[in-house]
């Protein structure tokens, strides 16, 4: 069995909103493109992000372009 501190945290969306800045519409385009990690399935109806997946996107934007760039 794994560690608890060796699992990935997992965001849900309101998490993801706070932690990226963007509106809930703006991260849905940008899912739908490519250009933003898409979520994982954790059950039937519910959806979040692993926050290494995340720290990679922010890490990786433009230096002088926002997150729609």
């Amino acid at each position: 069995m794994a560690n608890i501190d060796t699992l990935p945290r997992l965001l849900r969306v309101r998490d993801v909103l706070a932690f990226s800045g963007l509106t809930e519409p703006t991260l849905w385009r940008l899912v739908k493109s490519g250009k933003f990690p898409a979520p994982v399935k954790i059950g039937p109806r519910s959806s979040a992000w692993p926050e290494e997946k995340l720290m990679h996107w922010r890490a990786n934007l433009p230096a002088t372009a926002g997150p729609d760039a």
